[in-house]
């Protein structure tokens, strides 16, 4: 099981620092998907639902965080085992 994640990087934000952290639904942090500098264009980072130890994480609701620079975004993801 995974799921995928897209998100853009417009040219304000080119070569900004980028950092993706899945969360559980009691706001623990799971897992670090992506941390580093990223140029313009279109990505997508696909979680494996494994935490950073490499655990598999139960089936269910998560949260991603995206920043990049000094903006942030956020959203929900499923997954499903």
């Amino acid at each position: 099981a995974s799921t995928l994640i897209l998100f853009s990087i417009d040219a304000q934000s080119a070569g900004s620092h980028v950092d993706l952290v899945a969360y559980n639904a009691q706001g623990q942090r799971v897992h670090v998907l992506l941390s580093r500098a990223l140029d313009v264009g279109h990505f997508s980072v696909r979680w494996d639902g494994l935490t950073e130890s490499g655990e598999a994480v139960a089936s269910g609701q998560y949260i991603y965080r995206l920043r990049v620079g000094e903006q942030r975004d956020g959203g929900k993801m499923s997954l499903v085992r």
